[in-house]
């Protein structure tokens, strides 16, 4: 069989995913559900009403030889009741293309899609009696919960919810003697289909003697033993958990020089040229920053050629923002840049620590136009106290965040259990901005604090120029830095007074 195409549906899928629901429908739950609620299902009916709500749903489609062989969709929710944040809503493969790996496929897209959400709660329903589909959920990892009644047509019938833990499917694991049969077999896989570089191998592809790659890569770690005028970097296997299988490679280097700066960047990586197409690309980078994270690292560049359209969707779904396009030797490659500093206005939420309260308003009148989020944290297990003693969570207080999209300044108010305000915190952003309905802040490290006494207080200067000697921040952002926050430090001082007002009010409301 060809290879399985699996993607977002355009609106010239629907008919097809219409036929096929109606006759999954149709052949799925004969002799389960009334024969009458079954035949008066109508494929044209199906299309229109698909095609009204063509932008409200998600849909993802499997093709095979440039025909839709299977969908489903897919939708983020926030259900308490079952402990779940999205939900897989539907999903069906033609009858005669079953037991293909089809729908595996589709699952698998559709997780990885919530992976990059931040979601890691997944649900979906199916008929009580449909068991060979409940075995199909079970064996994906699906674990069975709760019944509730749905109604078709004139009858009730049971339904039961399946819950899905999403977890990483990927690590990322140092080379060892151990994995060395399974680097010179990847190595080859490589050779064999033509590729004679590999992204981010730390020079396997140029060595090829695993004992001698072994040895360097373990030098590379440390600015004491990499040979000079190299920068320290990280060499880790992607290993596919199910089978301890190699499928990718990545290189994270500990910071920027000039050189790489220009092409290069903090992250290198390769997938093998029989697990692409699968999203491994997508969640070892996701893994990396997570590594980069760790080593102190805010903001990671990462450059792929231009006609590499494969690395460039994996670099934009975890948050590349393209800077530019350069020419090296000949070959156009684009700059991203994935901040680490994206704060987003949930995150208070569903934290285990925490017994939060939360609720999103959006304003639009002449003081102010954006979304202002309120936290009340009402059972809080470790109270926050920053370096002055100065308690800024603890149980009853309440945040007001203000964001508004055509600022680089983020607005935190804090109150105490009293309701007394604690202090005015403004953050300079890069962007303020908004993904999936929720706000965040991209942050650029300077803060402005304005204390109840109406001391205005300048921060985190030596963090900004830090970042800046790292070649993490530009000088034009640096610059931008400071004329937002010199610029709101002369507003402060005019309007100190009217601060509590202000943020009094929207706290009432």
């Amino acid at each position: 069989m060809n290879k399985i195409i699996i993607r977002k549906a355009t609106i010239n899928d629907i008919n097809a995913i219409s036929t096929i629901k109606v006759r999954g429908w149709q052949t799925a739950y004969r002799n389960i559900i009334e024969n009458k609620y079954l035949g008066n299902m109508n494929i044209e009916r199906t299309i229109e009403k698909n095609k009204r709500n063509f932008n409200q749903h998600k849909f993802i489609v499997a093709e095979l030889n440039n025909e839709v062989v299977g969908f489903c969709s897919y939708n983020y929710l926030n259900d308490e009741e079952n402990n779940a944040d999205c939900e897989l809503s539907a999903i069906y493969v033609k009858h005669e293309m079953k037991r293909n790996g089809i729908g595996k496929q589709l699952i698998q897209y559709v997780i990885n899609e919530f992976k990059n959400a931040k979601k890691r709660k997944m649900i979906l329903w199916c008929l009580k009696e449909n068991y060979p589909s409940r075995a199909f959920y079970e064996a994906m990892g699906g674990k069975s919960s709760k019944i509730k009644i749905a109604k078709f047509g004139e009858k009730e019938y049971e339904i039961i919810s399946y819950l899905y833990e999403i977890q990483d499917e990927l690590k990322l694991v140092f080379p060892t003697p151990e994995y060395k049969a399974q680097v010179e077999e990847y190595l080859q896989e490589f050779f064999d289909n033509g590729e004679y570089e590999i992204a981010g191998d730390g020079g396997l592809d140029r060595i090829k003697n695993f004992d001698k790659w072994l040895e360097k890569i373990q030098n590379d770690l440390s600015p004491e033993t990499i040979d000079k005028d190299r920068i320290p970097s990280t060499i880790y296997l992607t290993i596919r958990k199910s089978d301890n299988k190699i499928v990718g490679n990545v290189q994270i280097r500990h910071k920027l020089n000039k050189k790489l700066l220009l092409y290069g960047g903090h992250i290198g990586d390769s997938v093998r040229p029989s697990e692409r197409r699968k999203g491994y690309a997508t969640e070892q980078i996701r893994l990396a920053l997570k590594k980069c994270k760790e080593l102190g690292i805010d903001n990671v560049m990462m450059d792929c050629d231009k006609n590499n359209i494969g690395s460039a969707k994996a670099i934009q779904n975890n948050g590349g923002i393209l800077e530019n396009e350069v020419y090296i030797d000949n070959e156009l490659v684009q700059r991203y840049w994935i901040s680490l500093k994206k704060r987003y206005a949930d995150r208070h939420v569903g934290n285990k620590s925490n017994n939060t309260i939360y609720k999103m308003m959006s304003i639009n009148n002449k003081y102010f136009s954006g979304d202002i989020c309120y936290y009340n944290f009402v059972d809080v297990k470790e109270k926050i106290t920053i370096p002055n003693g100065k308690c800024i969570m603890d149980n009853n207080y309440k945040w007001l965040e203000y964001y508004d999209y055509n600022s680089k300044i983020k607005l935190t108010a804090i109150y105490d259990d009293n309701n007394e305000i604690v202090e005015w915190y403004f953050d300079i952003a890069r962007k303020i901005g908004k993904e999936k309905g929720i706000p965040y802040e991209d942050d650029l490290y300077l803060d402005v604090v304005v204390t109840p006494t109406g001391e205005i207080i300048l921060l985190d200067e030596n963090e900004l120029k830090a970042a800046y000697d790292r070649l993490e921040v530009t000088k034009k952002d640096y610059d931008m830095a400071y004329y937002e926050a010199q610029r709101l430090v002369g507003r402060l001082k005019e309007n100190t007074d009217k601060l509590k007002e202000f943020t009094d009010y929207y706290l009432k409301k």
